[in-house]
């Protein structure tokens, strides 16, 4: 008798088809990377900016409220990711890249984006859970690795 792939045990806590990913359906890591490589030779040919934005939830130690099981982390996550749908921009990409971590794709300076993150912040009113963010504005013929490396660096030192 085969397993059952459609339990829980079986499914991956960051599974998609390689384009949308299956709980959240916003991009999957892979279609992230393809249409980042894309996104920068668009801001280059045009001369737009483009700015990365890493959003970690993280456990509210100081909110009170405690997750007590494995559907709060997915509900916390389903509720992040409409949050970002309802504040992104049909231009923009936001992907899933691990199960608490996401990335959006914006074309706006820094003043622009301190308004996403304080709109998506203020959308996700989650008990529990905390949403950390840090961005870089991508410099003129940057490579795609480049900005993530910078964008890593950025979530470490805040």
């Amino acid at each position: 008798m085969e397993p059952n792939l459609s339990s829980r045990k079986y499914v991956d806590p960051v599974s998609h088809d390689g384009i949308r990913d299956a709980l959240t359906q916003l991009a999957s890591p892979k279609f992230f990377f393809e249409s980042l490589a894309r996104e920068c030779a668009r801001s280059d040919r045009n001369s737009t900016p483009l700015t990365a934005i890493r959003f970690l939830l993280v456990e509210d130690a100081l909110g009170g409220s405690q997750v007590e099981s494995s559907s709060d982390y997915e509900i916390a996550i389903i509720n992040f990711s409409k949050a970002l749908n309802i504040h992104s921009r049909r231009s923009d990409l936001s992907a899933r890249m691990a199960r608490f971590e996401f990335i959006s794709l914006l074309a706006c300076t820094e003043p622009d984006t301190e308004k996403y993150i304080s709109r998506v912040r203020n959308g996700y009113r989650d008990q529990g859970f905390i949403a950390r963010a840090s961005s870089v504005l991508r410099i003129s013929k940057e490579a795609p690795l480049s900005l993530l490396n910078r964008l890593d660096r950025a979530l470490e030192s805040n």
